[in-house]
């Protein structure tokens, strides 16, 4: 977004997708109070927008990119009119443009990371208070989570990086043949980085986990 122009754009694996483009009225800069006035309206307006097609889509963030002010005083509205998590990042052109230069710079892998990270957190704190509950839908450990893949069990595979990167061949054959059994049974698998807190407590429990569709009894 700048003082002329925001697009509301979704990225894709295939490219982006462009959801709305939007001209900006403003008074020239001879009236500066008529200016600030239609300003602060059309980033009332354009906060709203985002606030519709967030809650369309199902999106959880937001990123506010462009040049000066007006993607700070946008970023502000959409933070108090929406629950979406905000990021904001510089670009030197509004619209489409801007959009495209903000994700060469880096802003949608730091976005994607930071949700990469939240997930896993979620996905270990249901993990461990079923583990606390003890009702059987959790596995953790090379034979537990083995065991649950071979019966069709699992419902989410959580997988440690170091455990698909072991120099112990036999190992990470075993964890393959894991992860494939998983898969095949429709089961979701996460990767976890072993440099965050949520990697970190999932090494402590062996490096590999699941959430399971059904209770079982490994005694």
């Amino acid at each position: 977004v700048d003082s002329e122009e925001a697009a509301f754009v979704v990225p894709h694996d295939y490219g982006f997708e462009v959801l709305a483009e939007v001209k900006l009225n403003l008074p020239g800069k001879q009236d500066p109070e008529k200016r600030d006035e239609a300003l602060a309206e059309e980033v009332r307006r354009l906060a709203l927008k985002a606030k519709e097609l967030a809650e369309r889509i199902g999106a959880k963030a937001v990123a506010v990119v462009g040049p000066g002010f007006v993607k700070d005083a946008l970023a502000e509205e959409i933070s108090s009119k929406a629950k979406l998590k905000v990021y904001v990042d510089s670009a030197s052109n509004g619209g489409f443009q801007g959009v495209k230069e903000a994700v060469r710079r880096g802003v949608l892998r730091r976005v994607l990371k930071d949700f990469s990270v939240i997930e896993e957190a979620e996905l270990m704190e249901q993990l461990l208070a079923h583990i606390s509950r003890g009702d059987g839908k959790a596995a953790y450990g090379l034979d537990e989570v083995e065991k649950a893949a071979t019966y069709g069990a699992v419902d989410k595979l959580l997988v440690l990086d170091e455990l698909i990167r072991s120099q112990d061949l036999e190992l990470r054959g075993r964890v393959e043949r894991i992860i494939e059994a998983a898969e095949n049974s429709g089961a979701q698998v996460k990767i976890f980085s072993c440099v965050e807190e949520p990697g970190v407590q999932l090494k402590s429990i062996g490096g590999i986990a699941a959430l399971l569709r059904f209770s079982l009894n490994y005694a």
